[in-house]
C-alpha cells in the first residue's frame, strides 16, 4: 500500500497541470493588496485633507456664530461638499497664546473667558479593495481644528520719522540700490512724512504680478522686482507727493528682484484677500524704500561719497556693512502677543571725513567706526476692552547696543561679522614733523529690556517711541574728539610738538558737531542708533477670528 502511494505521488511531480491556477491566486492577493494601497490609501488621505478644510472652515463658522454654533457648522460643511460628516464634538473654551503653554494644553473647554471653539468631525471612507483584507466596507477618518478670536497687532523697529537731509538719503539709498535713484530733498521728505498701507500694498502688488487669487502672504511670498514693488508702493499711499517720489523710483530703480516674506509677515492676516480700509496697516514709507533696498542689496557692504556735507568738512566719505538679521526675523510682523521678536540687522558704520585747520592750514582727519548690535522688540501685551476696541500694546524693547571710536581699519573686512575689526590708531595730519595718531573709544552697555507702551492715541497718530541705554552719548564724535589720546607717531621734539597737539585737537573738536549731523543723519536713514531704539505699533486688532490648532 505505502509503495502504491509513493508512486503516484512520484507520477505528480511531472504533471504542471493546474500551476496557472496556483499563480494567479497568489498574484490575486498581491493585486488586492496593492489595490488596496494605492486606491483606499489614497482616498482616505485626500478625504483626510478634505476634511481638515472643512473643519477649519467650520471651526471659524462656530466662532462667528452668535450662539448659533451648531447651525453654523453644519452649514460650513455643508458648503465644503463634507455634508455626509458626523460632528463628534463642538466644544466653547478659551485659547492662551503663551508659548510657556504646551500647544495641546492651550485650549481649555468650558472657561468663563471664553474665546475660541474647537470642532472634531469624522466621516466613513469606502474601501473598494482593502474591505477583502480588512472584513470591513468603510473606515472612519478623523479632523479637529480650533479656531480664536485673538488680539493681534503689527510693530517695526527702526523706523523713526525725522528731517532727512536729501543729499545723504539719496546717496545712501542709491548705494543700497547700486544706481543712483536721484532723489530729490522733496521727495525725500515727501516719503518721511508719509505712511502706506499695508495690505493695499500687498493688493497692489498682487495686480502687479498678476496672481489674482493670491492671498496676502502667498503675493508677498512671491518674487517681485523693484520697479513693480514701488508702482504698488505708490499705489499703497495717500500722500500725492509720496506717490510721485515712489512713481519716480520705479523708473531709476534697478530691476533686481526679491522675497517681500522675507521683510513682512503678516501672521494671522496671511491667509486674508481683501484690505479693510479703516483697519489697514500702515508703514513709514521711507523706511520701506529703505528696507526692501537693504533686502535687495546682494552685497552686503557698499560705499558712498557724501562730497562736502557739512561745514568746515571738504570731504566725507562712508562705508556700510549690513548683518543678516538672527534667524531671519522679519522687519515688520502682524503677530499674537507674546510669539514675535522683530529685530533690526546688526551694521557697522565707518565714516571718514576730512578739514581744514584754520590755525595751522592743515587737513585733518576724522576717521569714525561705529558697531551697532541689533536692537530687538518683543511683543508683551495686546490689551483690549470686552466691547472690542483697543487699548494699547507694551512692548519690551531692547536698545542696539554697541561701540564707537577713533580708529583706522581694514574697509575690506568691514563685512566680515564673524571676527572683530582689527584696530589701529587713526592717522589725523601729517605735519612738518611727521604723522599725528589719535585714538579713542566709547563703548555703551544697558543691554537689559525696556517696557513701552502704545496707547490707542499713539498707535492712530503713528507716534515712533525711543528706548535708550542709560549710558547712550547725544553728542558721539563731539565727545570721541574731546576723550581722544594725540599723539606723534615718533616720539621728539617735545616742546614744538605740544602746541601742535593742542592745535589738532581743537581742529577735531570744531570739526565734531558737523560730524555729528552727518552722523546722525545717516543712522536715522537705517533706524538705527547707538545704544537706542526705535519702535511703532502699526496696527492693532482685536477679536480677529483665527485658526490656531
Amino acid at each position: 500500500m505505502a509503495t502504491r502511494m509513493a508512486g503516484r505521488l512520484r507520477s505528480l511531480v511531472p504533471n504542471r497541470r493546474g500551476n496557472v491556477l496556483m499563480v494567479f491566486a497568489g498574484m490575486l492577493t498581491a493585486v488586492l493588496g496593492g489595490g488596496a494601497l494605492a486606491v483606499d490609501t489614497g482616498m482616505i488621505y485626500l478625504k483626510t485633507r478634505q476634511l481638515q478644510g472643512a473643519a477649519d472652515a467650520a471651526a471659524l463658522a462656530a466662532l462667528t456664530s452668535r450662539g448659533a454654533a451648531r447651525a453654523a457648522v453644519q452649514a460650513a460643511l455643508t458648503a465644503n461638499g463634507q455634508n455626509a460628516a458626523r460632528v463628534s464634538r463642538i466644544e466653547r473654551g478659551s485659547y492662551h497664546p503663551d508659548q510657556e503653554i504646551d500647544p495641546a494644553a492651550r485650549f481649555v473647554p468650558g472657561s468663563d473667558d471664553a474665546n475660541a471653539y474647537r470642532v472634531d468631525v469624522e466621516y466613513d471612507v469606502p474601501l473598494h479593495f482593502g474591505w477583502l483584507l480588512t472584513g470591513r466596507r468603510v473606515t472612519a477618518v478623523q479632523a479637529s481644528a480650533t479656531a480664536a478670536r485673538l488680539n493681534v497687532a503689527a510693530f517695526s523697529i527702526g523706523s523713526r520719522l525725522a528731517s532727512y537731509d536729501g543729499g545723504v538719503a539719496n546717496r545712501l539709498l542709491s548705494a543700497l540700490a547700486g544706481t543712483d535713484l536721484r532723489l530729490s530733498v522733496m521727495d525725500t521728505q515727501a516719503l518721511a512724512s508719509s505712511d502706506v498701507g499695508l495690505l493695499a500694498f500687498s493688493s497692489a502688488l498682487r495686480s502687479n504680478l498678476a496672481l489674482e487669487s493670491a492671498s496676502f502672504g502667498e503675493t508677498l511670498d512671491s518674487t517681485a522686482d523693484l520697479p513693480d514693488i514701488f508702482h504698488a508702493l505708490a499705489a499703497a499711499t495717500d500722500s500725492p507727493g509720496a506717490s510721485a517720489a515712489l512713481q519716480r523710483l520705479a523708473v531709476t530703480a534697478p530691476g533686481m528682484t526679491v522675497r517681500l516674506s522675507d521683510l513682512i509677515d503678516l501672521g494671522p492676516l496671511q491667509g486674508e484677500m481683501q484690505a479693510a480700509g479703516e483697519e489697514d496697516i500702515r508703514i513709514g514709507s521711507l523706511a520701506a524704500v529703505r528696507e526692501i533696498l537693504s533686502l535687495g542689496a546682494g552685497d552686503r557692504q557698499v560705499g558712498f561719497d557724501l562730497g562736502a556735507s557739512a561745514s568746515p568738512l571738504i570731504s566725507a566719505k562712508a562705508w556700510l556693512a549690513i548683518g543678516n538679521r538672527e534667524a531671519h526675523s522679519p522687519w515688520i510682523a502682524v503677530s499674537r502677543a507674546g510669539e514675535v521678536t522683530v529685530r533690526t540687522a546688526q551694521a557697522r558704520l565707518y565714516v571718514d571725513t576730512s578739514l581744514v585747520n584754520l590755525d595751522t592750514l592743515t587737513s585733518v582727519r576724522l576717521p569714525i567706526l561705529m558697531e551697532l548690535a541689533q536692537a530687538k522688540a518683543v511683543l508683551s501685551k495686546v490689551a483690549c476692552q470686552a466691547s472690542g476696541s483697543p487699548l494699547g500694546v507694551t512692548l519690551d524693547v531692547t536698545p542696539s547696543i554697541g561701540a564707537a571710536r577713533i580708529a583706522d581699519i581694514d574697509i575690506a573686512a568691514l563685512d566680515d561679522f564673524a571676527t572683530s575689526p582689527v584696530y589701529r590708531p587713526a592717522e589725523i595730519a601729517r605735519t612738518p614733523l611727521g604723522p599725528f595718531e589719535a585714538n579713542a573709544s566709547i563703548s555703551l552697555g544697558g543691554s537689559a529690556p525696556q517696557s513701552v507702551y502704545f496707547s490707542a492715541q499713539d498707535i492712530a497718530s503713528g507716534t515712533v517711541k525711543t528706548a535708550s541705554t542709560n549710558d547712550a552719548v547725544a553728542s558721539l564724535v563731539t565727545s570721541l574728539s574731546d576723550d581722544a589720546e594725540i599723539r606723534p607717531r615718533v616720539a621728539g621734539y617735545s616742546v614744538l610738538i605740544q602746541p601742535l597737539t593742542g592745535s589738532l585737537r581743537q581742529g577735531l573738536v570744531n570739526a565734531a558737531p558737523s560730524v555729528d549731523r552727518l552722523v546722525n543723519q545717516i543712522t536715522d536713514m537705517l533706524g538705527l542708533g547707538l545704544g537706542e531704539a526705535d519702535v511703532r505699533v502699526n496696527a492693532i486688532r482685536c477679536g480677529t477670528p483665527a485658526l490656531v490648532g
